[in-house]
């Protein structure tokens, strides 16, 4: 689903747009004027005349319909002509500056638990997070995309009033559900999908970029790494106290790529380093910590591995996920 676009169109000549549906808000010593092209949301125009250089910018399914839970290509067509008739000039050629492309889909548990369980493993890719989303929202940055994952109800939650929710519901959403948001802001598309030559508008739309756009957004996630985790023992007997301990430390250390050997390992360095306890008195805590972590069974795919579900909603599937 493309939802944020900001493109740039060159004019030619006397030609011009027509910015007698917009509302002008500033004006810039560099020859620019902004002004809002209002919808359910706005949309931002940037038009500087004379270098006859016209930009847009903005959510094309929150200016149509005030939200992103849904949007069809066919809606975004739809949405680009009207834009067109508005400004009484073509957009479908104007040059792709930015645009983001993601998928919402349903997930078990609450989307923060996924959120908080994923990590980089490429070293290129900076994580970000505010606390006061408290792991709702968490994203990854390099010079040429941002990865996004959030919590795609707490977002509706923030942004739509009562009249909002109700023209969710219509469009499907079900308050009740957990929905996650995996979504990519390109920076630089050019260089992302057509070898540093320019994308145009009209390639969001072509069925072969729409392609490159689906394993892109697979490939970005595996740039990503959900934590690994353990499997809980089915007799509540084998979860006491001591053994919840563990099995968090036990997570904590794995996801460091510390081995369950190896942690026993340490744990038995840190007992020898105990002076006030006797041999035979760190041998008996050796032998607990033995039997504690011999309840441990690491799981063979992580819980909050989220490929099979974001493949799924693709409607793809192809071996070779490289962009």
């Amino acid at each position: 689903m493309i939802d944020y676009i900001a493109v740039t169109k060159h004019l030619q000549g006397k030609d011009k747009p027509f910015l007698g549906h917009c509302q002008i808000e500033a004006a810039y010593n560099s020859g620019y004027q902004k002004y809002v092209l209002s919808g359910c949301r706005d949309l931002e125009i940037y038009w500087n005349e004379q270098l006859g250089i016209l930009k847009l910018q903005g959510s094309i399914s929150y200016y149509m319909q005030g939200h992103n839970f849904s949007y069809s290509d066919t809606m975004f067509t739809e949405a680009i002509s009207y834009i067109e008739s508005l400004l009484k000039c073509s957009l479908w050629d104007s040059d792709i500056n930015e645009f983001e492309y993601g998928i919402i889909f349903e997930v078990e548990k609450p989307p923060q638990e996924y959120i908080t369980h994923h990590h980089t493993k490429d070293k290129k890719l900076t994580m970000n997070e505010k606390g006061k989303d408290k792991g709702c929202f968490r994203w990854w940055e390099d010079k040429e995309v941002i990865l996004k994952m959030y919590d795609e109800n707490k977002n509706i939650n923030k942004k739509q009033d009562l009249k909002g929710k109700s023209i969710l519901k219509q469009a499907g959403w079900k308050p009740e559900c957990n929905y996650l948001k995996w979504e990519v802001h390109y920076k630089k598309p050019h260089q992302t999908f057509n070898k540093g030559r320019s994308l145009i508008l009209a390639n969001l739309i072509n069925p072969e970029f729409q392609n490159l756009f689906k394993q892109d957004l697979m490939y970005q996630y595996t740039r990503l790494q959900p934590m690994k985790n353990l499997i809980a023992p089915s007799d509540k007997k084998c979860l006491t106290t001591p053994d919840i301990i563990l099995w968090d430390y036990a997570e904590i250390l794995i996801n460091q790529h510390c081995s369950l050997s190896d942690m026993k390992q340490r744990i038995y360095a840190k007992i020898n380093t105990i002076q006030n306890l006797s041999s035979n008195d760190k041998k008996a805590r050796k032998r607990q910590i033995r039997s504690l972590i011999s309840k441990l069974k690491e799981a063979s795919e992580s819980d909050w591995d989220l490929s099979s579900l974001i493949t799924k909603k693709l409607g793809y599937i192809d071996s070779d996920i490289s962009p």
